[in-house]
């Protein structure tokens, strides 16, 4: 559990940014269109131009001559991709916690504490839950301040893969997750980079098989629309 009290002094560390971080993102497209465009095989009939953007740029939907089509996130893909992200995250934990210049931690810390503030009994904030991790990732990533790891992320990682892993991903694993979360901050802080790898590598290994169990049993994590409605006010 994350204590505040045992959080390190980023000040007396001097790993305070020196630049205002960037904004946490939050998912503006309501959320019945984006669970209904996870669970279907054809793009949204309805949806607002703003929404439209917002779905390309989230890699569920891209443009192509005939119009717009969904990505295609099958479960292999989730599984493979997901195993890439952390090959790729384990490195960047490592290099991050052996930086010459410590990187400042402050938005990594950041996010894992808005993910705190969902109220994990409500299935309906696992897909805003699954973005802010999308983000969490980024930004250990950016925090090892290697260039070329950055590139490699960027482009085969798209938030649309934590939003269509998270589809079976049980809400009561979120604990797990910020806890290992707070883990690798930890690490991090101390500059231990073999801890801060491991930890990473640990972190997506559970995903996987958490994932990987889900989808044999066929355990559809989100919402239906009835219920996403039902329970929006969680």
């Amino acid at each position: 559990m994350f204590d505040p009290a045992n959080t390190p002094d980023l000040r007396r560390n001097h790993i305070v940014p020196t630049e205002k971080p960037q904004a946490i993102q939050t998912i503006s497209t309501p959320q019945d269109v984006i669970i209904t465009l996870i669970s279907s095989k054809a793009p949204p009939a309805k949806a607002q131009p703003e929404h439209i953007a917002e779905l390309r740029d989230l890699g569920l939907l891209k443009k192509t001559r005939t119009g717009l089509k969904l990505e295609p996130y099958t479960t292999s893909k989730v599984l493979d991709d997901l195993a890439v992200a952390g090959a790729i995250s384990a490195l960047a934990a490592y290099q991050s916690a052996l930086s010459d210049t410590p990187p400042s931690y402050f938005r990594l810390t950041a996010i894992n504490n808005a993910i705190k503030t969902l109220n994990t009994k409500n299935a309906a904030n696992l897909l805003q839950g699954a973005y802010l991790d999308y983000q969490f990732h980024q930004e250990l990533i950016a925090t090892s301040k290697n260039a070329s790891a950055t590139t490699a992320y960027d482009n085969a990682i798209k938030p649309a893969l934590w939003l269509h892993g998270a589809k079976f991903f049980e809400i009561s694993d979120a604990s797990h997750s910020v806890s290992e979360h707070d883990r690798l901050i930890s690490a991090l802080e101390k500059r231990d980079a073999l801890r801060a790898r491991d930890t990473i590598a640990y972190h997506f290994e559970y995903a996987i098989r958490v994932l990987r169990k889900g989808a044999i049993r066929k355990e559809f994590a989100y919402p239906i629309n009835s219920e996403l409605a039902a329970a929006s006010g969680g």
